[in-house]
């Protein structure tokens, strides 16, 4: 009899084992789920200066972007390739008088209260002027316009699982300010 009781002993121990092979591979699909809902709700929403009218708009769901990190040497500027959700967004603020740095210098302010290390912060001529400006990702005119002697570039990114990568720039006209964001990161 003791025999019978063995192989029923050993038969339990194995369930055992699987249930909680199953628990701890629903306790992981939980955490994962969980980061991706605190990642959903630390989605970054930045607010524009001024009164801003949106040009132009355009999400892809899986793309790239080549994220500025540092000035233009030599006719070249170094990259951060970013993966993921790219948006690309650019705005008109109809006001007269507002300088390039007080349009970048809220956004900038939002971006590290985010979380976000500031890669690149600089003006047309520290970005490496002409060079800089033709070597990056524009958004064509008349949504985006870009004045050579007057505009500036600010780049940052969010570490973690699935790090963000924004990628400002920012210009003006003697009658209105231009802001250009384009990110890339979970979707």
């Amino acid at each position: 009899m003791p025999r019978l009781f063995a192989p029923v002993a050993l038969t339990l121990c194995l369930v055992g084992a699987g249930s909680a092979l199953m628990a701890q591979e629903q306790a992981q699909e939980q955490a994962q789920e969980q980061a991706q809902e605190q990642v959903l709700e630390q989605a970054l929403t930045l607010d524009v200066p001024g009164d801003p009218v949106a040009t132009f708009a355009q999400t892809e769901a899986l793309g790239s972007y080549a994220l500025p990190t540092a000035p233009a040497r030599q006719g070249v500027v170094p990259v951060a390739i970013g993966e993921g959700e790219v948006t690309r967004a650019a705005f008109r603020i109809d006001t007269a008088g507002l300088s390039s740095l007080q349009l970048i210098a809220p956004l900038r302010a939002q971006l590290i209260a985010a979380g976000f290390a500031v890669l690149l912060d600089c003006d047309g001529a520290a970005c490496g002027g002409f060079d800089f400006r033709f070597a990056i990702e524009v958004i064509a005119p008349p949504d985006m316009f870009v004045d050579l002697g007057d505009y500036r570039f600010l780049s940052a990114r969010r570490p973690g699982d699935m790090p963000e990568l924004v990628g400002i720039l920012v210009s003006r006209t003697t009658a209105a300010g231009f802001v250009q964001i384009i990110r890339v990161g979970p979707a």
